[in-house]
């Protein structure tokens, strides 16, 4: 890291340091801006899609599905 920047740096965190209840104040204001719009957020995630459908073995695993259920079925056979 140069002088130069180094100075530029110091002298960026002087007017911080002086201006830190504005900065204070507008980190704040923002932070409340993102909660909102966080918590409006819907958060969805389907294992399907997130398969590429053209693959050969999504193609399968898809013709097969109505009959066996999803990837996240097991199914069991006992024999008494």
């Amino acid at each position: 890291m140069s002088t130069a920047d180094r100075s530029y740096l110091y002298h960026v965190g002087e007017r911080l340091i002086a201006h830190r209840k504005p900065v204070l104040l507008g980190v704040t204001v923002a932070t409340l801006i993102f909660a909102v719009f966080a918590l409006r957020l819907d958060l969805v995630s389907r294992f399907d899609e997130l398969l590429p459908q053209n693959h050969p073995f999504i193609q399968v695993h898809n013709q097969y599905t109505p009959t066996f259920g999803g990837a996240n079925t097991i199914m069991l056979m006992l024999e008494v």
